[in-house]
Formats: structure tokens, sequence, C-alpha cells
């Protein structure tokens, strides 16, 4: 896998389609290795990132929850513990959208809320700006195949305490679903009683 440019912001869409949507969130496929020239084929990997607005700022993070691939951009944006969390809509997994942790809430023996805490950094970010034309623009996290083979140490996993410096963190467990392309996307299963 080739590593994108770690300095080049590409072209997703405009602020104003990101505003039009009913979620306030938009899915893309990004191609990866993609260079200032712009230049990139048909069969070079892509990405699948989802851009947030929330709070007047954009933010993009890899489009698949960590978890089980769900779609991101069909979950909730909701406020939890003065952090803007993206909720998974499979599992009901919160996502911080600026540092990627899994945020959960932990309940004492008798069932009740003790509080929350971040479970680690388990889905990656990507650095988002609208440009002066109004344009959403996303650089894609510098990713090599090193990191993806990875070894035991380069390999972070979604655990209490975990390091929240996303941009420290080589391979972690929203990578395994980015890559998919759609037609090779998780399935579905619904069950009715």
């Amino acid at each position: 896998i080739m590593a994108a440019d770690p300095g080049f912001f590409q072209h997703v869409c405009s602020l104003q389609e990101l505003r039009d949507s009913k979620t306030r969130m938009l899915r893309f496929e990004i191609p990866v290795g993609v260079s200032a020239s712009g230049k990139n084929s048909e069969n070079d990997p892509k990405r699948q990132v989802v851009v947030v607005l929330a709070d007047q700022k954009v933010y993009a993070l890899d489009g698949r929850c960590f978890h089980a691939g769900a779609p991101l951009e069909m979950g909730d944006i909701e406020d939890f513990d003065d952090r803007t969390c993206i909720r998974c809509p499979w599992h009901g997994y919160r996502i911080d959208i600026n540092t990627g942790e899994h945020i959960a809430e932990f309940y004492s023996k008798e069932k009740r809320k003790k509080g929350i805490k971040s479970m680690g950094v388990c889905q990656r970010t990507h650095r988002a700006k609208i440009d002066d034309k109004g344009n959403v623009r996303v650089s894609l996290q510098q990713i090599t195949q090193e990191s993806k083979l990875g070894s035991s140490n380069s390999v972070a996993t979604c655990s209490a305490g975990g390091n929240s410096d996303s941009q420290q963190q080589l391979f972690i467990e929203s990578d395994t679903y980015a890559m998919m392309s759609e037609k090779d996307s998780p399935k579905t299963i619904t069950i009715s009683f």
C-alpha cells in the first residue's frame, strides 16, 4: 500500500453538500497514494472515510465502524460527557469524532452507571478542512505497508487506558474495514420474530 502524501488534501464535497445531508455526514471512497499531482488510477486502493459536520467544524474518520464494519454515516452524532461522538448504527458503539477513541459507559455491580471511560483509539481519524472556496478537503493519515503488516508493538487495540494519540498508532481496528470496497462490505443479517 502506498502512503498518501500527508500534506495533500483531496476534495471530497462542498460544505453546502455536507450541510444539506440529513445527518450532516457523508461517506466517500478516497484513493490512497494520491499526491499533489492528483494522479491515480481506477485500480488504486481506496479508503472509506466519513466526513462529519459538527459544531461548525469538519472531521474525517474511517467510514466503517472498527467493531463490525457498519457504515458510520448511518449513525447518529451525539454529545456524550463533553465529547462529540458518532454512534454506530449496528451495535451502538460510541466513537469520539476528534480522537477516534471508543467511549464506553461502565456500571457498578448494582447496575448503576458509574461513568465513562476510553477504551482506546479504535477508529482512525484523518485531517479535514474547509478551503477558501467552501470545499471540504481531507488528508488521509499516512499508512505504509510496514504499518499494515505491523509487529506486536505496532498494533493498537481497544483497551482501557489506551493511547489516545491516533497519529502515533500504525495499525488500529478500523483499518480492517476501511480498505474494503463497497462490493466487499460486511453484510447485515436481519432476524425477525
